[in-house]
């Protein structure tokens, strides 16, 4: 931190030097309370956060804070800087936006939250103190500026670029333009060879980020003319273009509609771009455009995102035309026809499709299958759950029975023996239909409560999960306070028992149940309720589970750092690996500097994958996946992390090669093929290449179906660049996604 001090304090200079500071502004700061003799002075309150830091709350820091002079802000820095914990820093942080108002409290808090932004190790002080920097409108756009143009990571740039144009005016457009251009707003460096001395190494210049442009472009679009807008429609940035004619068609330009028909009909154009373009020119070009756009929706290229946009824009639109084309094409041709004149019918029912719906149904093509049995709920077409008992009872998988199963729970009239199916599947062998059932069970309520705590014994870790998940529904719903102590009972008496994924599972599900922050201690949560909890409990109201919000962050922010992969935290103990090892991985990481290389993206992944593995428990269970063209495990199976397994997997690790192309879809398929798993590590460095698919779109339709009742966690890392089919299926399972370098 202190070298980013350096360096900001020196920007400050030149800011200065060149006239670039702003003038202050009203800045927002909540009305300080009105104080009486009673009250405590600053230096009493100071002296009182300076003594017991640790019992400091809220309220303390906004009375120091609401003074809003130089002495409260010096004060509140000299406790930050103390040591303290990161609770403490946090409270903080929440209030230095206050003292925005003045050049004597203004730049020194901002220059704080710059720092904390960048530099804390805790990913919450950094959210926190990039929120307060946009929270303070006089100093904190000159930080953003400075964070823009340092050698700080992508991600905070990124921040800190998106947080000044929402703070910015058009005095900062010069600024924004370049950045546009280059990637980069300051090129310059303070090194002048004319006075360095002797041997004094040239300083390496932070390096222009081609994610920054849109962002800028964005600052300045307004402003820019006509000319300029129409030079933006050929950037290579998908969203500099979609910026540039949405601005276009503000300004209602003469050849609009010429324009939005180029773009749809681009077939390498972003998607969301052709789906912006395709429903302006329906507007403009009238119904006949139409069937054009029908026709361009089912071509066998067309991604089944953009096929889904055009569905859903045909169906808005009420034209006779297109209730035609659907009466004529209305489940026919191939599946991604069905699929979209499906979604189109939506908007334009006739029932002399239902034949036609009922008969799709019982499709081949579980998405067919699927989208046909959520039309006909949505239509009120009880014959449909027939034709899914059809399908329900050919199903050849559990994984085919567990897709089919909730679809089944939409057209069901006869509780009773639908209830009694699903207690009957709540305890089969069948993982998949298993947990499907048991999440279908708990719409029951409280009288099947025995049959889902059953699930709590199993011998997989993610029906376990299933059944914690289910019982808490079960009380939730409820809300009564026999079914939440019983809940409560199970799951206590459970969690000593538990490790890994099902234990920190089990401790959010308590957590929301009681509001208490015992964390994964199980004797803790069987003291307090045995001793004191069982008795006295009521059903926490939701002020009193914001507060215990507060709590547990309080708690999270003073544990210990725990075993993590690339900064992802392991709260698993059944865990597989998957690192890219394909021939792109030779590359090397980009560093923060424009000239300066970094390390191997392989050797960053091996030194990443064996400090894991250095820090696991021995009670942890794990595979490593490598893949490129092909999938080749160390392992058949999860193996436990003994002293030998743990030497083989580092020499295993320090032994992968880069090379051949990338088979993302197989080393998923390989993953979900082992029923232990729970949580996955997927690490790559490129778009799919390879396997029986490379589309990214059909692979996270794929992994979701694979999913659907699994329950499997994908924690997932692009390296080198960022990866919208990791963000995906990342943000799918409810994992992390991290993206470095």
């Amino acid at each position: 931190m202190p070298k980013l001090r350096s360096l900001l304090r020196l920007s400050i200079c030149a800011f200065l030097t060149l006239g670039l500071a702003p003038a202050v502004q009203a800045a927002w700061i909540p009305p300080s309370p009105v104080q009486d003799s009673a009250e405590p002075t600053l230096e009493s309150d100071l002296e009182s956060l300076r003594t017991a830091p640790h019992l400091a709350d809220a309220s303390l820091l906004s009375r120091i804070a609401n003074r809003e002079t130089k002495a409260a802000l010096d004060g509140l820095i000299e406790v930050f800087n103390s040591g303290v914990s990161p609770y403490v820093q946090l409270l903080i942080v929440r209030e230095l936006p206050r003292f925005d108002g003045l050049p004597e409290t203004g730049r020194p808090a901002a220059e704080v939250l710059a720092d904390v932004a960048v530099s804390h190790p805790s990913q919450e002080l950094r959210n926190a103190a990039f929120k307060a920097l946009s929270n303070a409108p006089n100093y904190g756009p000159e930080f953003l500026r400075l964070i823009v143009d340092s050698t700080a990571d992508d991600n905070s740039r990124e921040r800190a670029l998106k947080a000044h144009v929402a703070l910015g005016g058009e005095a900062d457009r010069p600024w924004y333009k370049r950045i546009y251009q280059k990637g980069l707003g300051d090129d310059s460096t303070s090194y002048d060879p004319r006075t360095a001395k002797k041997g004094e190494p040239i300083p390496a210049k932070p390096l222009p980020l081609e994610s920054l442009k849109p962002i800028a472009f964005g600052g300045v679009v307004k402003a820019l003319v006509e000319d300029e807008l129409r030079a933006a429609l050929g950037n290579p940035n998908a969203a500099v273009r979609l910026q540039a004619i949405e601005e276009l068609s503000n300004r209602n330009v003469e050849d609009l509609k010429e324009l939005c028909v180029d773009m749809f009909e681009q077939r390498n154009e972003a998607r969301e771009n052709r789906a912006w373009a395709a429903k302006r020119a329906l507007t403009l070009a009238g119904d006949k455009y139409a069937s054009d756009i029908a026709d361009e929706a089912t071509r066998p290229i067309t991604s089944g995102p953009l096929r889904d946009d055009l569905g859903r824009l045909l169906a808005e639109n009420k034209s006779e035309v297109i209730s035609k084309l659907t009466s004529k094409r209305f489940g026919k041709g191939k599946d991604y026809d069905k699929l979209f004149w499906m979604l189109v019918a939506k908007g334009h029912w006739d029932p002399k499709f239902e034949r036609s719906l009922l008969s799709m149904i019982g499709d081949k093509e579980p998405a067919v299958a699927e989208r046909a049995a959520h039309l006909a709920f949505d239509l009120g077409l009880a014959d449909a759950g027939a034709a899914l008992e059809r399908q329900f009872s050919k199903a050849e998988t559990a994984a085919q029975r567990a897709r089919i199963l909730p679809l089944l729970a939409l057209f069901q009239n006869d509780p009773a023996t639908w209830r009694a199916g699903l207690r009957g599947m709540a305890t089969s062998d069948e993982i998949e239909l298993k947990i499907a059932a048991l999440h279908l069970l708990a719409d029951f309520g409280a009288a099947d409560m025995d049959t889902i705590a059953l699930a709590l014994e199993d011998p997989l870790s993610t029906p376990r999960i299933a059944a914690a998940q289910a019982l808490a529904h079960v009380a939730k719903t409820d809300r009564s306070l026999d079914v939440y102590r019983r809940v409560i009972d199970l799951l206590v008496a459970r969690l000593p028992q538990e490790s890994g994924r099902v234990e920190v599972e089990i401790t959010t599900c308590l957590f929301d149940l009681t509001g208490k922050t015992f964390g994964a201690r199980g004797m803790a949560w069987i003291g307090w309720w045995t001793n004191e909890g069982r008795d006295a409990f009521q059903v926490p109201t939701d002020a009193e589970l914001r507060l215990a919000e507060e709590a547990a962050l309080k708690r999270r922010l003073g544990a210990q750092t725990t075993t993590s992969f690339f900064g992802i935290r392991i709260r698993s103990n059944r865990i597989i690996f998957i690192i890219d090892v394909s021939g792109s991985m030779e590359e090397p990481t980009r560093t923060r500097y424009e000239d300066v290389r970094g390390m191997p993206r392989m050797q960053r992944a091996q030194e990443e994958l064996i400090a894991c593995l250095t820090n696991l428990s021995q009670d942890t269970f794990f595979n490593i996946l490598p893949f490129s063209d092909k999938v080749r495990p160390w392992q058949k199976g999860l193996t436990q992390r003994t002293e030998e397994n743990f030497r083989d997997a580092k020499k295993f690790t320090g032994g992968l090669k880069p090379t051949g192309g990338t088979n993302l879809v197989g080393s998923l398929d390989a993953a979900f093929e082992d029923p232990e798993v729970d949580t996955i590590f997927l690490l790559s460095d490129g778009e799919p290449t390879m396997g029986w698919t490379g589309d990214p779109f059909v692979i996270r339709t794929h992994v979701q179906r694979l999913n659907a009742n699994r329950g499997v966690t994908i924690h997932a890392v692009s390296i080198g660049s960022s990866l919208r089919i990791l963000e995906w299926l990342a943000d799918d399972s409810g994992g992390d996604y991290r993206s470095f370098p």
